[in-house]
């Protein structure tokens, strides 16, 4: 079995939502994803479809192409988080794929609210161990006036800390 098992769901299927508007890239997508074992694959070929589809397909996971619908993969993130698909959606495990590799692009994707990031071409380790991460540490959501989506910060500060300052040059 892939290395998406949860032993304590027995074996549950796990539900994928794939938005890409090339179809060669969602059966590669959709390759990948059935090595991880007991998984249900649906797909979306623009924003609008995604934005439908969640309601019905209940995904436990989006995978979305950054250049869904001429590069507007970031825009169906945002609405995403800002609730256009419901409220049940807003906190959604959202893995960004995009053949953008600039420290710019990756973060700017982070600001809009993406849990992970996947540079094309990606391995199917890669994408499974992205899978498994969004689904195993799901980090606090986050909900301000500048941002919404999972905590960006990648670092947890020490339990032990009792000092004033959070940082080096505070």
């Amino acid at each position: 079995m892939g290395m998406l098992t949860d032993d304590s769901a027995e074996q549950a299927v796990l539900r994928i939502l794939v938005a890409d508007g090339s179809a060669f890239q969602r059966r590669l997508t959709t390759e990948t994803l059935r090595a991880a074992g007991r998984v249900q694959i649906d797909y979306a070929e623009n924003i609008e479809q995604c934005l439908m589809a969640l309601s019905y397909c209940q995904p436990d996971v989006l995978i979305a192409d950054w250049d869904i619908d001429d590069n507007s993969g970031l825009t169906l993130v945002k609405r995403i988080r800002a609730g256009e698909a419901g409220a049940a959606f807003r906190k959604l495990a959202i893995i960004m794929v995009s053949t953008r590799n600039s420290a710019n692009d990756v973060q700017h994707a982070r600001n809009v609210g993406i849990d992970e990031f996947v540079l094309r071409p990606f391995s199917t380790q890669t994408m499974l161990k992205r899978i498994a991460e969004v689904r195993a540490k799901r980090r606090d959501f986050v909900e301000s006036t500048r941002y919404v989506g999972p905590c960006r910060r990648r670092r947890v500060m020490a339990d032990a800390y009792d000092g004033p300052r959070r940082r080096l040059f505070d």
